[in-house]
């Protein structure tokens, strides 16, 4: 399984305004496992006067499109498949925890149909983002398994990661369906990837979908 990432290019989790806040988050122990990711939250304000946000040089703002400004904390946790083993599992996922500040820009062209996400992250890697306590906090209240394998987590080092994301209608039936083709490049210290995908929206959709 994939290393979840929360979405903000995604459009069933688009908002419309230029100025809205938003707290997001997921946890494994809604499908009862821990496998290879844990959970993650993120704390997200758009609004206007982040267009003042200085790092803004270094993101695609397009011509004729409407351009939201963004600052976000995130946080995100990784698990190996075996949670209750004390020892290093070779060849397996890392315990591990990052915290990051996210500046992003999103551009959304309304005449093509189509979003378009640049951001970069800054922050730490290791047990300064201190997803030993999240976790085994969090399994004690519910009653859970307690994760043994904390101890051998990635050591504290600097997260830096820059992507790009685009999303393009592709087809709409009425207000009922709609298709998306995705792609993404990513790099830095944490995660360096690239991806293309499809995604569809099935249900009521509004008329900005």
């Amino acid at each position: 399984m994939l290393a979840q990432k929360i979405d903000n290019l995604a459009s069933f989790r688009d908002i419309k305004s230029d100025s809205y806040f938003r707290y997001y988050y997921d946890n494994y122990y809604f499908s009862g496992t821990d496998e290879n990711y844990t959970q993650g939250y993120s704390l997200e304000l758009v609004a206007l006067f982040l267009k003042k946000n200085p790092v803004n040089f270094l993101f695609i703002k397009p011509n004729n499109s409407e351009i939201r400004f963004g600052l976000a904390i995130e946080h995100i946790g990784f698990t190996p498949p075996t949670i209750g083993s004390p020892e290093i599992q070779f060849g397996d996922r890392p315990f591990a925890a990052a915290i990051m500040l996210k500046s992003f820009v999103i551009a959304t062209d309304t005449v093509k149909k189509s979003r378009l996400l640049s951001s970069l992250n800054l922050g730490l890697i290791g047990p300064g983002a201190f997803g030993k306590e999240m976790q085994v906090g969090i399994h004690k209240i519910t009653g859970n398994m307690i994760p043994l394998g904390w101890r051998n987590q990635i050591k504290n080092d600097v997260v830096l990661n820059y992507e790009v994301s685009y999303q393009k209608q592709l087809f709409r039936g009425r207000d009922y369906f709609s298709l998306q083709s995705n792609s993404a490049a990513r790099v830095g210290t944490l995660f360096t990837n690239a991806s293309v995908g499809l995604n569809t929206t099935v249900g009521k959709l509004t008329r900005n979908n």
